[in-house]
């Protein structure tokens, strides 16, 4: 009999996350926007005047049945603006936000806007023109790496009033064991940046004939099969 013990992501990320910001007012409406586990932002919508209007983001995550993505589009703010369209790549994550703040139709808003990700480090913009925007201050969050932005939050109304991100803690790696004889060939896996442990087959009977493991790569969109054992044995599946 195999037993497995593990921890829920909802349980990790209560003590793995770091938060920078909000950057501006706490006007408007509070909004949250957190990646799920495998999940990925796949493209950015700022639709944006004298000041940013509004962000919207597609993102999209592995179904349950592990047969494809599903896409869930999220837009806080207002109507006005003109759309820009950020499209990224599979291996491309946010890093870091910068812009500038400032009042705007007696509101304390977010004027200009930057998006920064590791393949694109000078960023994606800015979006926003400050026209008549008055007292205005610039902000930055610091630069992620890591996975980089794996959610967001702020403030809202017809305008965007605040936006700050959640980063991941940087992890230690702690080593347990191996259990189990020593004297056939070594293995090991090890996970790269943003790669997560999909799925885990198991071939076994009266002993357990062999392991594999279904990783997703640093973008979400392809699978790594790596098989360690034998063939032998029924095979079972433990999805994550």
């Amino acid at each position: 009999m195999i037993f497995f013990n593990l921890q829920t992501q909802q349980k990790k990320m209560a003590k793995d996350l770091e938060k920078h910001g909000p950057y501006g007012s706490s006007e408007g409406e509070k909004w949250c926007l957190m990646l799920d586990h495998g999940g990925r932002i796949s493209e950015v919508i700022i639709k944006s005047g004298s000041v940013i209007d509004s962000i919207a983001f597609t993102t999209i995550k592995p179904t349950d049945c592990g047969c494809g993505y599903s896409a869930t589009h999220t837009k806080f703010g207002g109507n006005g603006g003109k759309p820009n369209l950020i499209t990224f790549q599979c291996d491309e994550y946010i890093t870091h936000f910068s812009g500038s703040l400032g009042q705007w139709d007696g509101q304390r808003v977010v004027a200009k806007m930057k998006i920064h990700t590791n393949l694109r480090p000078d960023g994606y913009g800015s979006y926003g023109n400050g026209d008549h925007v008055h007292n205005i201050t610039n902000f930055e969050s610091p630069p992620l790496s890591d996975g980089g932005v794996v959610g967001l939050f702020g403030t809202h109304s017809k305008y965007l009033h605040s936006i700050g991100v959640y980063g991941q803690k940087n992890q230690i790696i702690e080593k347990y064991g191996p259990y189990g004889s020593q004297c056939a060939t070594n293995w090991s896996i090890m996970l790269e940046e943003c790669e997560s442990i999909k799925e885990v087959i198991i071939r076994h009977a009266n002993i357990v004939d062999g392991i594999g493991f279904v990783i997703l790569d640093a973008g979400g969109c392809n699978t790594i099969k790596n098989v360690i054992g034998g063939l032998g044995g029924k095979v079972s599946k433990v999805f994550l």
